[in-house]
């Protein structure tokens, strides 16, 4: 029985982007991470009896998530500590090398690099005929490794990638820097276990060894070839900078990138419940038509022109609130939209949430006021923007602390994973708004009884006044709530610190 092993080679410490993501391995395309990207395409299209995943030991982040992926594809996945992770990161043999002597009893080793993204899915158009290269493989004694090139790549970064020059299926040149190439290597390829154990009596002479350097054992020492597979055209891409992981990414939105799967992602953040329903379906909308008209825009970008847009807004609001509560509405899409790409493209970052989280104060404090000075509602109006900066400032002074503050009843739905938060969040702020707007356009006023169901006297108030009063009773419970939880905040803070202290000394 032929026992076909897959080997995830991510022992590297990925010190060219360590400053964007550590580890990279762990970056998403889509909704899988490059590891777990390759544990599925292993599994469907090569049909590997066991997948072996190298790792970095020293990534705590790294090893912990192994750790999950390993209870949860169960006996498949093998996780292995490699040893090469303070040499050079582009050099992997010698992790291969480790795999090997986790699984001597394969008889092919299917390895692919962790830090490359490839579209199994687009792969499968190839399977028949890859299974049949395989097979074909084996039987042939002078073929020793097969590597799969892309004679015609659109979204790898040609300078960043490995190039080789084949004729007629017969790997010529391998390397970067090669002077003469037709195809790019693709960071997947197949080796037979002579070749392995080959290499491991020359590990000590080899020392931290790439693709190059088994090629030239192969050559040069068991006089095998090596020879190619061509998935010519398939989306993939290698990622050892930040310019190599945007170069990707972005080609990979052009092409391949689909609405249900962006609506997908879109949903994956937090945000209330008016959003879930109902907004981020439209903010999912326009994040693909964004991103398929110009895939290299960034978060910030959008994130900005809420910023900036949020005053004329305001201005609008005060003169024509029914214009102003729908522009109001779209900017509060376009948070979503912001949220989208950056988890797309793995951009979330410090200085971005500030950013936006700046946009929501400004246009959560500027438009709702202005919309209520323009019916006159001027005591409501100070009162809503003295709380709303209340409010602000007190969560500003726990987020300093190291405090991640949510509402009691996002607590209680915390275990549950909800993605949505409850509260008074902008999605339910300008939802509100809006209902109260249309009321008010049609001359209807609502009843507010002393009493609910036990008193039936009451009062008529205009709906955009109530709107009001509901804003100022809110923020009130909102403040009192994070005042009482300031000293509970600062003491866990002062005992970690002092903790850490501790351990330091």
């Amino acid at each position: 029985m032929m026992i076909k092993v897959g080997v995830i080679v991510a022992g590297g410490r990925g010190k060219r982007i360590s400053n964007f993501v550590n580890p990279k391995v762990m970056l998403k395309v889509g909704s899988r991470t490059l590891i777990e990207n390759h544990i599925q395409g292993f599994c469907e299209i090569f049909n590997v009896d066991i997948i072996i995943l190298v790792i970095n030991p020293e990534n705590e982040e790294l090893v912990e998530y192994a750790k999950s992926l390993a209870t949860k594809y169960k006996n498949k996945l093998v996780v292995v500590e490699g040893v090469g992770v303070k040499k050079n990161a582009t050099k992997y043999g010698i992790d291969l090398i480790q795999a090997y002597k986790k699984r001597r009893d394969g008889y092919l080793y299917i390895y692919v690099m962790g830090d490359h993204y490839i579209d199994y899915s687009h792969l499968k158009i190839f399977k028949a005929e890859i299974s049949k290269r395989i097979d074909e493989f084996c039987v042939n004694t002078d073929e020793k490794m097969i590597i799969f090139i892309d004679t015609s790549p659109k979204c790898a970064k040609t300078k960043a990638q490995s190039k080789v020059l084949v004729k007629e299926g017969i790997i010529l040149k391998h390397g970067k820097t090669v002077d003469e190439w037709n195809a790019l290597e693709t960071g997947l390829f197949v080796i037979k276990r002579e070749i392995l154990s080959k290499l491991e009596t020359r590990l000590d002479s080899l020392g931290d060894f790439d693709t190059t350097n088994i090629i030239n054992v192969i050559r040069n020492e068991t006089g095998g070839l090596v020879v190619s597979f061509d998935i010519r055209g398939t989306c993939w891409f290698g990622v050892n900078t930040f310019s190599d992981w945007m170069y990707g990414i972005n080609n990979y939105i052009r092409y391949r990138m689909t609405l249900k799967e962006t609506t997908e992602i879109c949903k994956e953040g937090k945000a209330g419940i008016f959003a879930h329903l109902f907004y981020k379906y439209i903010a999912a909308i326009i994040t693909f038509i964004v991103l398929k008209i110009n895939p290299k825009i960034q978060a910030e970008n959008i994130s900005l022109a809420t910023y900036i847009l949020a005053i004329p807004v305001a201005v609008i609001a005060f003169f024509n609130p029914i214009l102003g509560v729908f522009l109001y509405l779209f900017l509060e899409i376009l948070d979503s939209v912001d949220g989208t790409i950056a988890r797309i493209k793995n951009t979330c970052n410090i200085g971005g949430g500030l950013l936006d989280s700046g946009a929501g104060v400004l246009r959560h404090t500027l438009i709702p006021i202005a919309i209520f000075l323009h019916y006159k509602l001027y005591v409501l109006a100070l009162g809503i923007s003295l709380l709303q900066a209340m409010k602000f400032r007190l969560r500003w002074h726990m987020a300093e602390a190291g405090a991640h503050v949510q509402g009691i009843i996002a607590r209680m739905f915390e275990d549950k994973r909800s993605r949505i938060v409850y509260g008074l969040t902008g999605d339910v702020i300008v939802t509100l708004i809006l209902f109260a707007l249309i009321l008010e356009y049609f001359g209807l006023m609502l009843f507010v009884a002393f009493v609910p169901f036990l008193y039936p006297s009451g009062i008529l108030i205009s709906p955009i006044k109530l709107t009001a009063y509901f804003f100022i009773f809110i923020y009130l419970v909102m403040g009192f709530l994070d005042v009482a939880r300031l000293p509970k905040i600062a003491l866990r803070t002062y005992k970690k610190a002092l903790n850490k202290v501790k351990q330091n000394v």
